[in-house]
């Protein structure tokens, strides 16, 4: 029932992992792609080469609602259940659909089903053996097309996004402009994808590149700021129960990017938590507010008796840094 194209939000498919599929492609690619997850994902990304080359990172904003509806309506003849999907998507407006709900991604999915297919069939088309030249990779509706840095493929990237552009026409879908771009990786250049960003870098020995897959700064500040939130609004909540909500923060968000190489980002968040625990520790005992209290809350009242969050491992996916 679901091809295997490592498209978001369908079966054994997760954000945090298609990035990682994604730097598996890194052989030279122009792509705009979501992360994946499943078998699928992780053998392609382990057989990919980090060699380098253009990815065509895009998105849009817009599901016309008689569009979806006609696509719904050809598979779908239930009455029932047409005028559920309408009401549904009339809560988003005249154009679009919600967001934040299982909807929104299903609703891509149909939407776009005809572009996958056109795209999958290039990839086939441009294939030599193994290699793909171009390939693309979808979830929901972000967009990442991988094109080749070879110099032979020198200028496939452009024509990948026209290609992109005209099919998107008849669907009368808009780019997002500010989202859309092609990225040279063989440049040095990086981008930004679900969360992520992506580089391709030497390895310590300078002979080979790999990419380089780290949690962007805005993923930081985000959880940082998220743990702020609850210690401000604590009130007199007990530090144990405080130190809950804060580790379902953490839990949430480490598994997300245990993929990367999310070391320093990790190192970090949890500097930070610490921190700011510490100083919320201080606080209550009415010491001066300068005084941070290192000395007095040790790792082990934080951890051993506190109970905060420890599960920092990083798990990157098959595959992840491979050099060949």
């Amino acid at each position: 029932m679901w091809r295997g194209l490592g498209i978001g939000f369908r079966q054994a498919r997760s954000a945090s992992i298609e990035a990682r599929r994604l730097a598996g492609s890194g052989q030279g690619f122009a792509a705009v792609v979501p992360l994946g997850d499943g078998d699928s994902a992780l053998q392609l990304l382990a057989q990919g080469s980090p060699g380098g080359g253009y990815y065509v990172v895009t998105s849009f904003d817009t599901i016309r609602h008689s569009v979806l509806l006609d696509k719904i309506a050809k598979r779908v003849q239930d009455p029932r259940v047409l005028h559920l999907v309408k009401q549904i998507i009339k809560v988003g407006g005249k154009i679009g659909v919600p967001q934040g709900g299982p909807f929104s991604p299903l609703a891509a999915n149909i939407y776009l089903n005809e572009v996958d297919w056109f795209f999958d069939a290039v990839r086939r088309k441009t294939a030599e053996g193994e290699y793909e030249a171009v390939n693309y990779h979808r979830f929901a509706d972000d967009i990442v097309i991988t094109v080749s840095g070879h110099h032979t493929k020198r200028g496939w990237a452009e024509r990948a996004l026209q290609r992109l552009k005209e099919q998107l026409v008849p669907l009368g879908v808009a780019l997002n402009l500010e989202k859309t771009k092609v990225v040279n990786t063989l440049n040095g250049e990086a981008f930004g994808f679900l969360g992520f960003d992506l580089r391709r870098i030497r390895t310590r020995k300078g002979d080979r590149y790999f990419i380089f897959m780290t949690p962007k700064k805005k993923a930081r500040k985000g959880v940082k700021a998220k743990i702020r939130d609850i210690i401000a609004h604590g009130g007199a909540t007990p530090a144990q129960d405080l130190v809950k909500r804060i580790n379902v923060t953490l839990a949430g968000w480490v598994n997300y990017f245990r993929v990367g190489n999310s070391s320093r980002a990790f190192s970090e968040v949890r500097d930070y938590v610490e921190m700011k625990v510490r100083t919320l520790l201080t606080r209550r005992k009415r010491r001066r507010k300068r005084s941070v209290g290192w000395q007095r809350w040790s790792n082990e009242y934080l951890y051993d008796v506190l109970g905060l969050f420890w599960d920092w491992k990083i798990q990157p996916l098959p595959g992840l840094g491979k050099v060949k």
